[in-house]
């Protein structure tokens, strides 16, 4: 590595690592102070309190890199240009794109490594801080028994009015299979007044019914056979706590989230506003790469300006990023727009503008 790079580089983490340290203090205190009237009335141990805000810290961290990073290539630029250190650079043969490469190649290593926090870190860490918040500060009872969950597979519908989630028991299961062809009309009927279900494997869950009754339709729905069993066992791709509560986009990795609205497809309870929650849960982790193309020829055309100047500037394509992003996604859930352009529309124009303006800006 050559001295000129890390020497850009250096003062960049720098930046980097101060800006995401303030953002991620500020966010932490605003939720200390904000929660310290219920943690001192319910006497929350010390651990527990700990352990919810350390549990915040990966998404705040996942929310604010870009701004970091945006403030960092910023500063980073500013201070060439204030000391005259960028002039000194282009006189010696350096292009503008050379000088501004390490910013861009820092940038996508925390784009990449904001993406794994965000996959592998995040959605452990946020359910276990809602956990925290809700039973271990608010003292909130923590609910097990399920009422009214329903979802389809394949050819089946599937009832269950009542669900123990601690004992993994069911009651009042009705279980209904249509026919493929374009009839769908209605062919077997399982109705148990109790149940259980254990999972060997992902996607492979057993159900066990018991004292089930069994009916068969014909076609034109006229019951040709009625039988009733001691037990009966059939393995499912799902179990009820698929579908006991709605999850959170912000709780589940791209594949667990991929597989949840697949889940619900089959179900019948799909919304074309997880699509686009889908797409952008790869989109935003690389914000902070394109947001750092579109910061980098506004840092090289300010003039030795000073630190408000730098913030002002960052601030203010901050906002304007997540203006366009607010705009997309809404338009993606209106269904204006497809939903993977929706998702990745901030990052389009993030690119085009850093392209467009650094083209005009000398070398």
């Amino acid at each position: 590595m050559r001295l000129l790079t890390r020497y850009i580089l250096k003062q960049f983490f720098y930046l980097f690592f101060i800006s995401i340290a303030a953002f991620a203090g500020t966010f932490l205190i605003a939720e200390l102070f904000e929660s310290l009237r219920i943690l001192l009335n319910n006497k929350v141990p010390f651990h527990i309190s700990s352990q919810y805000l350390l549990c915040l810290i990966p998404g705040i961290l996942v929310q604010t890199a870009p701004v970091a990073v945006l403030l960092g290539v910023i500063f980073c630029l500013n201070q060439l240009n204030r000391y005259r250190e960028l002039t000194i650079m282009k006189a010696s043969g350096l292009s503008i794109y050379r000088i501004v490469s390490p910013l861009l190649v820092a940038s996508i290593i925390i784009s990449i490594c904001i993406f794994l926090v965000n996959e592998l870190v995040v959605p452990v860490a946020t359910p276990k801080a809602s956990h925290l918040r809700l039973y271990g500060i608010e003292k909130r009872q923590i609910p097990y028994i399920y009422s009214h969950i329903s979802f389809n597979e394949g050819n089946r519908f599937f009832y269950i009015r009542t669900y123990n989630a601690l004992e993994k028991s069911m009651k009042e299961i009705q279980i209904i299979e249509r026919r493929p062809d374009k009839s769908r009309t209605i062919c077997t009927r399982i109705d148990a007044p109790s149940g259980v279900w254990k999972e060997y494997k992902p996607r492979e869950v057993e159900w066990k019914l018991y004292n089930p009754v069994i009916r068969k339709f014909s076609p034109s729905g006229e019951m040709e056979e009625m039988k009733e069993m001691k037990e009966k066992r059939i393995f499912l791709q799902y179990s009820p706590d698929d579908f006991k509560e709605m999850k959170k986009p912000e709780e589940m990795s791209f594949s667990a989230f991929l597989h949840y609205i697949k889940s619900l497809k089959e179900s019948g309870n799909y919304n074309i506003n997880l699509t686009v929650d889908l797409y952008q849960k790869l989109s935003f982790p690389f914000a902070s790469f394109f947001i750092s193309i579109a910061g980098i020829p506004f840092a090289l055309r300010s003039k030795r300006s000073g630190i408000a100047t730098g913030f002002g500037m960052s601030i203010v394509i901050s906002f304007v990023y997540w203006i366009v992003m607010s705009l997309s996604l809404a338009w993606g859930k209106e269904l204006l727009v497809p939903p993977y352009l929706a998702a990745f529309l901030p990052n389009i124009v993030c690119l085009i503008l850093g392209i467009y303006m650094l083209q005009r800006t000398p070398t």
